[in-house]
């Protein structure tokens, strides 16, 4: 059973803050399962269980206001990238010059991203070079909002309230992201871009390839829009290993078909083939 003082801080770090009307609304979903938890850790009941059981309505309201988010500030272009990226690299100026390049070209389509630095700030300000609209879903770091500077950790440095929400869980923000991309009717251009990354963009790249295998990031139901593009930006051949792994070796043990990654990633080595295939797409 966990200690009541464990219990307390897992309830207390669940939570979720979203920008409502310039002001950010904090919300402790779990917060209210708090009573019951800590009577369950004074009787002997199974502590963990009634904590755990507590974050799906939390993820729920996190993947409302995602939804929410996508609907005030339209879909368009998803970047996925790493925050690590300094802004003096290559990849930073490339991603930046790849962000101003398509929304140049389509002016109407939102930039999405996870509003974090590095690679996420490099395609933001691409898009605002070309005056297109931004929008992004920050993940919130750190401990609870009592132990912790959660005015800078619920706030963005250049992205408004109305553009950006900050969130407590992953998978509210992949929901998002993901939402983000589809093409709910005909005019929509969007498309899911991996910029170079670690772990977390290698999770949002393989997550959105799954989604594409299975057609879940297909149209709504009754529409007949083709899948959007996947892109993959292979700078300085970062992607290689990767690649090498899903075409070749996993290939070689039948866990990968001929040709099955051909159909749904598109890999660019450079901003010009990303551009061009992207614009053969909607032609």
């Amino acid at each position: 059973m966990l200690p009541k003082t464990t219990l307390m801080r897992l309830v207390r770090n669940s939570w979720c803050a979203t920008a409502t009307r310039g002001k950010f609304r904090h919300i402790r979903h779990i917060r209210s399962y708090s009573s019951a938890a800590a009577a369950a850790a004074g009787t002997g009941g199974d502590v963990e269980d009634k904590v755990v059981r507590a974050s799906p309505s939390a993820i729920k309201g996190e993947v409302d206001v995602c939804y929410d988010l996508v609907q005030r500030q339209g879909r368009g272009f998803v970047y996925l990238g790493s925050s690590r990226a300094a802004p003096s690299s290559s990849h930073y100026q490339l991603t930046r010059d790849l962000a101003r390049q398509i929304h140049t070209l389509y002016p109407s389509s939102t930039c999405w991203s996870g509003a974090g630095p590095g690679l996420m700030e490099a395609c933001t300000l691409g898009a605002r070079d070309a005056g297109a609209r931004v929008a992004g879903l920050k993940i919130y770091w750190g401990e609870a909002l009592e132990d912790d500077d959660a005015v800078s950790k619920t706030t963005h440095p250049y992205l408004t309230h109305e553009e950006h929400a900050v969130l407590y869980f992953f998978s509210a923000r992949k929901h998002g992201l993901v939402d983000a991309g589809v093409r709910a009717q005909e005019t929509d251009r969007t498309a899911f871009i991996a910029l170079p990354g670690g772990v977390g963009t290698l999770d949002e790249l393989l997550e959105v390839l799954v989604l594409r295998q299975l057609k879940r990031v297909d149209a709504p139901r009754g529409t007949e829009h083709p899948l959007p593009p996947a892109l993959v930006m292979n700078y300085d051949g970062v992607y290689d290993g990767l690649l090498q792994f899903l075409q070749e070796d996993a290939r070689r043990f039948g866990y990968v078909s001929e040709g099955e990654l051909d159909e749904h990633l598109l890999v660019c080595a450079t901003n010009e083939e990303a551009v061009n295939a992207i614009k053969a797409f909607y032609a």
